[in-house]
């Protein structure tokens, strides 16, 4: 279980909240669109700077440090994240050519390299 909890995103003040470790904590963000919890890792996940879709993914860890952010892979979009089976975050992005047949991808965050890779299509 993690010990990243009550997670409240409070929209209309482009901020969200959290616990770790009983701690709270807070983080203000531009144009909220999602955020999630990766549970395995301990990390959240943010898209934010909304437009029509969200134009960056930032992943924070537990206590506030901001791990890294991305901006949407060349010739895609962010669309939207999902859970996999291992508790891990995955970003879907959307293309507005296929790639190996598919339109949508999802993607993975690699903590060791801090780098987003594309994973597997997106049904």
């Amino acid at each position: 279980m993690s010990n990243i909890n009550n997670l409240n995103v409070i929209a209309d003040e482009s901020l969200f909240t959290w616990k770790f470790k009983g701690k709270m904590f807070s983080l203000p963000v531009s144009d909220i669109d999602q955020v999630m919890i990766d549970e395995s890792r301990e990390l959240i996940f943010v898209l934010d700077q909304k437009e029509e879709l969200p134009h960056r993914l930032s992943v924070i860890s537990g206590c506030g440090e901001v791990v890294s952010t991305f901006s949407p892979p060349d010739g895609g979009q962010f669309y939207y994240m999902t859970i996999d089976a291992k508790k891990e975050v995955l970003v879907v992005c959307v293309f507005t050519e296929k790639i190996d047949g598919w339109s949508d991808w999802h993607f993975s965050f690699n903590q060791k390299d801090n780098l987003l890779l594309r994973v597997s299509p997106a049904y």
